[in-house]
């Protein structure tokens, strides 16, 4: 299986959500983990995939302002992604 992100994030940076559009292509499971600087996870949810376009929205309003990373990740691959929290 393969996840081709599309459009990493809108609305970055964001105080409320972050959008995540990616692109797979069969079923499959896309686990969504946030981590802050210091590598403490903050946020985790898992995606139900279908073929084609996925899109996810990412409640961030209760975390702190500041700088995360959003791990994505199926299967044997993953993607980074950095996200700034006025």
């Amino acid at each position: 299986n393969r996840i081709t992100l599309l459009i990493s994030y809108i609305s970055n940076p964001t105080r409320t959500r972050v959008t995540i559009q990616y692109q797979s292509e069969r079923k499959t499971p896309l686990n969504i983990v946030i981590t802050d600087l210091l590598g403490r996870q903050v946020y985790k949810t898992t995606h139900a995939s279908l073929p084609g376009i996925n899109t996810v929205l990412v409640n961030i309003e209760s975390l702190h302002t500041g700088r995360y990373i959003a791990n994505l990740s199926s299967d044997h691959q993953a993607k980074l992604l950095y996200l700034q929290k006025q």
